[in-house]
């Protein structure tokens, strides 16, 4: 007669999650991939309306006094994360071109700041911010970061 051993100590578990990386931005239409560079936001101002397809490479992005510009990100990664963040440092707001930035932070994958433009803002006045994107799970994190930058034409 044989002898059957249970372990009691053993235990089952599936494959451990990886870290989310590629974190990218698409615009409200799919544009965007994880390639560097390659992330697109919509954006929507009194200039131009409707933006699709807007790169945030650094190069300046013409606002208009006493008027407003908004941002959308529609936040994609490779990996699923259990807490998402977004936030908005400003690195340089020369003359305060900006006066407000309404939500400065989210939780959401999307996330869409409002920048306020002052009404007494001059030609050339600038502004620098950098929007952090981190996505964490069990396993670690991943993040990016975009700039936006202001000028006041």
């Amino acid at each position: 007669m044989g002898v059957i051993i249970i372990n009691p100590y053993s235990q089952i578990s599936g494959a451990s999650p990886s870290p989310p990386s590629g974190l990218y931005s698409e615009d409200n239409v799919g544009n965007g991939t994880s390639n560097f560079g390659d992330s697109k936001v919509t954006l929507t101002d009194s200039i131009y309306g409707v933006q699709h397809d807007r790169a945030l490479d650094g190069k300046p992005i013409e606002v208009r006094a006493g008027f407003t510009s908004t941002f959308e990100f529609n936040g994609q990664m490779t990996g699923t994360a259990t807490s998402i963040s977004w936030t908005v440092n400003t690195i340089d707001n020369f003359a305060g071109l900006v006066t407000g930035i309404t939500p400065n932070t989210g939780t959401a994958i999307n996330f869409a700041p409002v920048f306020s433009i002052n009404p007494s803002g001059n030609p050339g006045d600038m502004a620098i911010f950098e929007v952090d994107f981190t996505a964490v799970n069990s396993a670690g994190s991943g993040n990016v970061v975009f700039d936006v930058v202001l000028i006041l034409p």
